[in-house]
C-alpha cells in the first residue's frame, strides 16, 4: 500500500484484518501525535500479522512509535536517502524495537552516519540482521561494534554496501554468527576488496561461521587469498544482483583456495563461464550455475570428479551458448547424446537431465522437458537465491539452458 499525505486514511481500511503480510510506503507526510496513533491502532488490530515492511519517505519526522508492541516477527524498516535518524527519532526507534518480543528478523536501511541507528538496534534479541546503506564513509565502526556484539542471540547478519571498508571488517571481528551475507546494493559495484588482510582476520575470528555468502563484481587474487583455510561448511559466490556470474581470471588462486576449504560441505557458484575446480575432499554438494558452457566441458566437470573416495551430488546448470552478449547460442540437440554418456557410467546416477527452451513453440514461452528417466524426489529441491538471478540473466538474451543433477559414486569412473 501506497500512502500520500491527502489519503492517509488509507491504513484505516486495515484494521482487524487477517492478513499475515503488510508493505507500507509512506511518501512525505508530516508525522503529527494523533496521525502516528491512528497508524498505531491499525497496525495493532492485526492480530496475525507476522511480517511487516516499512518504507518512510521523508525528512524530518518517522513514525516509529507506530511500532511499538506488535507481535511480528519480520521487519524491514527503510528510510529515504535524504532522510537521518536524528538523536529523537533514534531514541524512538530503539524503544519501538525494543518492545517487539518476537522479532527474530530485522531488515534495515537507513542512511549509516546516523548515529542513532546503532542505538535502535543495542540488545535487540533478534537471531537475523540485514543492514543495507548506499555507502559506508560515515561509518561509526566503533557505535557499530557495539552494537553487533550486544546482539547476543545473532546468528545471521546480511551487509549490503557499495564497496568493502576496513572499518567495517573490524566492526564485525569476533561476532559469534553463523551465516555471514555480504552483497552490492542498488548500482552493480559488489564488493571489490582491497583491503583483503583485514576481511581474512575478519573472517578467521568468526569461529562459528557455517555459511559464507558473498556477490563479487571484480575477483582479485586478494579475495580468494581472504578465503583461504576459512572453517566454514558453506560457501556461495556469485556476481553481483542483475548481472553476469563471476568471470574467474585468477583460476588457479581461486581454486586453491577452494581446496583449503577442508571443513566445506556445500559450494555454490555462478560463474560467467566454466572453469576447473579443485575442491576439498569434504565435499557434499556441489551447485554450478554457468551462463556458457560448452558440451566437452560438462564431460570434464564430470571427469574431473570422478578421484573423489566419497559420495557427490552435483547440480550443474547452464546457458547453451559460447557467449552471451552477444549471444552465440548452441543447438541443444548437441547435448542431449551426453546424456547417454553420463548414464552409462556407472559410478553416476543421473537425476535429472532437463531442457528450458525458450521461446517454446508458441513463440513466447519457456518449453520444459526432460531427458530420460527423472528422479521426482530429487527434482523438488528448493531454488537458491543464486539459482534465480542466474536464471533471470540468461533469460534476459533468450538463451536455451540445461539443468543437470547426477550422483556421483566412490571409485573410478567407467
Amino acid at each position: 500500500m501506497d500512502v500520500w499525505e491527502h489519503s492517509i486514511g488509507l491504513w484505516e481500511v486495515l484494521h482487524t484484518l487477517n492478513i499475515k503480510t503488510l508493505s507500507l510506503r509512506l511518501f512525505w507526510i508530516q508525522w503529527t501525535d494523533l496521525r502516528t496513533e491512528s497508524l498505531s491502532k491499525s497496525l495493532s488490530s492485526l492480530t496475525r500479522l507476522e511480517t511487516l515492511n516499512v518504507s518512510v519517505f521523508a525528512e524530518s519526522s518517522c513514525p516509529w512509535k507506530a511500532l511499538h508492541g506488535l507481535n511480528i516477527k519480520s521487519l524491514r524498516l527503510s528510510l529515504s536517502p535524504n532522510g537521518k535518524c536524528k538523536d529523537l527519532q533514534a531514541e524512538s526507534l530503539y524503544q519501538s524495537l525494543a518492545s517487539l518480543t518476537q522479532l527474530e528478523t530485522l531488515r534495515i536501511t537507513l542512511d549509516p552516519d546516523s548515529r542513532g541507528l546503532w542505538r535502535g538496534i543495542h540488545c535487540l534479541n533478534i537471531k537475523r540482521l540485514s543492514l543495507k546503506t548506499m555507502e559506508w564513509g560515515g561509518l561509526h565502526k566503533e557505535l557499530m561494534s557495539l552494537s553487533l556484539s550486544s546482539l547476543t542471540q545473532l546468528d545471521t547478519l546480511c551487509i549490503e554496501m557499495e564497496c568493502d571498508n576496513p572499518g567495517l571488517w573490524e566492526a564485525v571481528h569476533g561476532l559469534n554468527i553463523k551465516s555471514l551475507s555480504l552483497s552490492g546494493l542498488w548500482i552493480p559495484t559488489g564488493i571489490d576488496v582491497t583491503h583483503s588482510m583485514s576481511l581474512s582476520k575478519t573472517l578467521a575470528s568468526l569461529t562459528h561461521l557455517e555459511t559464507l555468502s558473498i556477490d563479487v563484481e571484480h575477483e582479485s587474487p586478494g579475495l580468494w587469498e581472504a578465503l583461504h583455510g576459512q572453517n566454514i561448511k558453506s560457501l556461495s559466490l556469485s556476481g553481483v544482483r542483475k548481472s553476469s556470474g563471476i568471470d574467474v581470471k585468477h583460476a588457479e588462486t581461486f581454486s586453491q583456495s577452494l581446496s583449503s576449504l577442508t571443513q566445506l560441505e556445500t559450494l555454490t557458484l555462478h560463474v560467467h563461464t566454466y572453469i576447473a575446480l579443485q575442491v576439498p575432499q569434504s565435499l557434499k554438494h556441489l551447485n554450478i550455475y554457468s551462463d556458457t558452457m560448452l558440451p566437452s566441458k560438462v564431460r570434464e566437470l564430470v571427469d574431473s570428479l570422478a578421484i573423489y573416495t566419497h559420495s557427490i551430488g552435483i547440480k550443474l546448470e547452464f546457458g547453451c551458448a559460447s557467449s552471451i552478449d552477444p549471444p552465440e547460442r548452441i543447438p541443444v540437440q548437441e547435448y542431449i547424446p551426453f546424456q547417454q554418456e553420463l548414464a552409462a557410467r556407472k559410478n553416476v546416477a543421473v537425476k535429472r537431465f532437463r531442457i528450458y527452451e525458450l521461446p517454446d513453440s508458441a513463440g513466447y514461452a519457456m518449453s520444459v522437458r526432460d531427458i530420460g528417466d527423472v528422479d521426482d524426489a530429487a527434482s523438488n529441491i528448493l531454488e537458491d537465491d543464486v539459482y534465480k538471478r542466474f536464471a533471470k540473466y540468461i533469460d534476459r538474451y533468450i538463451i536455451n539452458r540445461i539443468s543437470i543433477l547426477i550422483e556421483i559414486s566412490p571409485g573410478s569412473l567407467s
